[in-house]
């Protein structure tokens, strides 16, 4: 029997789900959920696999996450590629296989010509 696989969804912490309004302080998560956020990633979480993918140490995501009520826990598997698990959001430093990245800095790509004319535009 083959095992069926929850299809994953990255989403990224800084500026995503958490306010990040005064940039970076050093590693200190200081500001509070975006509105919208804590919904989303529920409503997400309940049919997929949700990892939250941050170049901050994951151990420091995970309890602020757990104090907004969500379980959580922390990626120590340093081969990991996969994330299928539902109702807890793996948090890790690295982007998994998913279906989709949800990330406040990406350009999304269609066409070389349409990113390079996004990438011609940041500044």
């Amino acid at each position: 029997m083959t095992k069926e696989y929850v299809k994953a969804i990255g989403v990224d912490f800084d500026g995503v789900i958490h306010d990040y309004a005064r940039g970076w302080q050093g590693g200190l998560i200081y500001g509070e959920m975006l509105p919208g956020a804590a919904e989303s990633l529920r409503a997400l979480m309940e049919t997929y696999a949700v990892f939250i993918h941050t170049t901050r140490e994951p151990h420091t995501v995970v309890p602020w996450m757990k104090d907004r009520g969500f379980h959580a826990e922390a990626d120590n598997d340093p081969g990991r590629r996969f994330w299928d698990t539902t109702g807890t959001l793996l948090v890790t430093q690295r982007k998994l296989v998913a279906i989709a990245f949800i990330d406040d800095r990406a350009i999304p790509h269609r066409t070389w010509d349409q990113t390079m004319q996004a990438v011609a535009q940041l500044y």
